[in-house]
């Protein structure tokens, strides 16, 4: 279930894509195109490292924003 794009990390950087999977773990997605993949593997484990950090009342903030006016537990629960 997708519940955010473009997701500021706070320290420079977006994630392309973040969703919660089935079992409720965090998926992060980098869309790349003419990276090395030193950049890209680099990147991610920053990216996963913030994305590790984050607290429940970050993950509904991230929702709020993306998909305003919803709620995320009742959707990821339909």
């Amino acid at each position: 279930m997708l519940i955010g794009r473009q997701v500021d990390t706070g320290f420079g950087g977006r994630i392309d894509l973040l969703a919660l999977a089935p079992d409720g773990s965090l998926v992060l997605v980098e869309l790349k195109r003419d990276r090395t993949p030193r950049e890209v593997v680099a990147q991610a484990l920053d990216y996963a490292a913030w994305v590790e950090g984050l607290a429940a009342d970050d993950i509904v903030d991230i929702y709020s924003r993306f998909r305003p006016g919803q709620n995320l537990t009742n959707d990821f629960r339909d």
